[in-house]
């Protein structure tokens, strides 16, 4: 059970005025499936809790919400735990071993083509080149990506780079 509002207080710096205190409170009460930071950013928004540069006072906020709960004047929704983002290793397999350079022209190798890589196979494959290969490595890309394999037709379909644009990536094989 939550205590009424009796007197202003001052939480994380800022004062508070016994109506803005109950404002909290009803924003707390009025969206109970927000997480505490998207509350947060709401209660900031409505009391124009603001830096100096413009940007919400998010954690300020947040250890304003703690302490009200702390003081008995608010019931907080549990904190959410965010699962940590697993991405798997990639094993190197004999598939993406170095071949053999190719020492001639761009014209004896054409034509080129840019092969969409759609399946989970070639895509397993794709990352394991750019693993392999890249100074870097291979990291998950952000949002939505295609990828392609640069192959070369006159030398039996044999796969040159690799490509991806998200923005945009572009990786040869040595």
């Amino acid at each position: 059970m939550e205590c009424a509002i009796s007197k202003p207080l001052t939480l994380s710096g800022r004062y508070f005025s016994k109506k803005e205190l109950r404002q909290v409170q009803e924003t707390v009460k009025m969206f109970p499936d927000l997480s505490r930071t998207e509350l947060a950013f709401t209660i900031c928004e409505h009391l124009s809790w603001v830096t100096p540069k413009g940007s919400d006072k998010i954690n300020s906020c947040l250890t304003a919400l703690e302490q009200l709960e702390n003081l008995g004047y608010k019931q907080l929704p549990q904190k959410q735990i965010k699962k940590k983002r697993v991405t798997k290793k990639i094993v190197w397999s004999d598939k993406t071993v170095e071949e053999s350079r190719i020492l001639c022209s761009l014209e004896e190798i054409a034509p080129l083509e840019l092969r969409i890589v759609k399946d989970k196979k070639e895509v397993s494959l794709w990352n394991e080149y750019v693993d392999r290969y890249h100074y870097l490595g291979y990291k998950q890309p952000i949002g939505d990506s295609l990828r392609y394999f640069i192959v070369s037709k006159n030398l039996n379909n044999r796969l040159l780079g690799c490509l991806m644009f998200t923005p945009a990536v572009l990786f040869f094989l040595p």
